[in-house]
């Protein structure tokens, strides 16, 4: 079997295995057209070369060394410094130190708790409605309340039993005022329940709880 050698082309650096006797002579490289005479690799120093060992640092581990680093003896330095108020979640920048709420991502910045998006059902007309009506009915009832305990007592006020007819007896005339005066009292507890949940839901919760879907 002849023996193999390793012929590189001084043009284009292409290397090829071509047989021992080829050496010496003129041939031409099949890459990139050239003529030249047939040289070993080895012969003008651009054969396999072993890798050049690198030295390892004090704990063991070899430096990496990128050829593509521009390494001008410098060192890193700042060049310029922000103090702005940022926020901690999304490290946007804060309009001041004494906000609350980030306005780019919704981070409590007092509470760390980062608010979340909720999709709630539109409130109908008749839904809401039904949820005014008995707030509506209280008012109702507590005016209602308020013009029965007005007449009463106006009634109350101008009886005279001395003009009477009947002449009731005393005993009758504490007996009506005792009534009169528990009936009243009877109302206004009512009025007062009512007007309540009617100011609660008129006013304070006049809008149905929020539905999500």
């Amino acid at each position: 079997m002849a023996e193999k050698v390793t012929i590189i082309c001084p043009e284009c650096a292409k290397t090829f295995p071509a047989p021992a006797e080829i050496v010496g002579r003129k041939i031409r490289c099949k890459n990139c057209g050239k003529a030249f005479v047939a040289k070993k690799a080895d012969d003008i120093g651009l054969g396999k070369k072993k890798p050049e060992a690198t030295k390892p640092a004090e704990d063991g581990i070899i430096p990496f060394k990128d050829d593509d680093d521009e390494d001008d003896g410098k060192p890193y330095e700042v060049t310029s410094v922000d103090m702005a108020p940022r926020c901690p979640e999304c490290a946007n920048e804060l309009e001041s130190e004494d906000d609350v709420i980030c306005l780019h991502c919704g981070f409590n910045l007092r509470t760390r708790v980062r608010a979340q998006t909720r999709v709630v059902k539109d409130v109908s007309g008749g839904a809401l409605f039904m949820w005014l009506l008995p707030g509506i009915l209280s008012a109702l009832v507590f005016f209602t309340g308020l013009g029965l305990v007005i007449l009463r007592v106006v009634t109350w006020l101008m009886w005279d039993p001395a003009s009477d007819p009947d002449k009731p007896s005393r005993m009758w005339i504490n007996c009506v005022n005792c009534c009169a005066l528990w009936w009243c009292i009877f109302w206004i507890w009512i009025m007062w329940k009512s007007g309540r949940f009617a100011i609660k839901r008129l006013i304070f919760q006049n809008q149905p709880p929020e539905e999500v879907l």
